[in-house]
């Protein structure tokens, strides 16, 4: 799971623009697909008013810009992935193009079951 929040230092319609840019999805499907996921959804926040009414109603920050989830079968082909040359070179291009949009220190990222 990815929780991804906007740099402050541009603009929501710039980050839209770097999460909807084909070189990116091409850096998150080779990634996806070295990894083995069985699933792979990259979902953006709606910029409506009912999730800011949302925030305030629950005493929330605002929510993520970008959620991306990736499902596998089990841990084992992640584990590989990350160990090989290739998989490590994969992530820090994805890493690389997202320094472009994304504050990591506000973002999150972790595994779930």
């Amino acid at each position: 799971m990815r929780c991804l929040k906007c740099r402050e230092d541009i603009s929501l319609v710039e980050f839209r623009r770097f999460w909807n840019d084909p070189d990116y999805a091409a850096l998150l499907k080779k990634l996806v697909d070295m990894s083995q996921a069985i699933s792979f959804t990259r979902s953006i926040t709606l910029q409506i008013d009912i999730n800011q009414e949302l925030a305030e109603l629950h005493g929330t920050a605002k929510p993520y810009d970008g959620v991306v989830v990736v499902a596998w079968e089990n841990a084992q082909a992640v584990l590989a992935m990350r160990s090989g040359e290739a998989g490590l070179q994969s992530i820090d291009d994805v890493l690389a193009f997202e320094d472009q949009f994304i504050d990591r220190t506000q973002s999150r990222y972790f595994f779930t079951e």
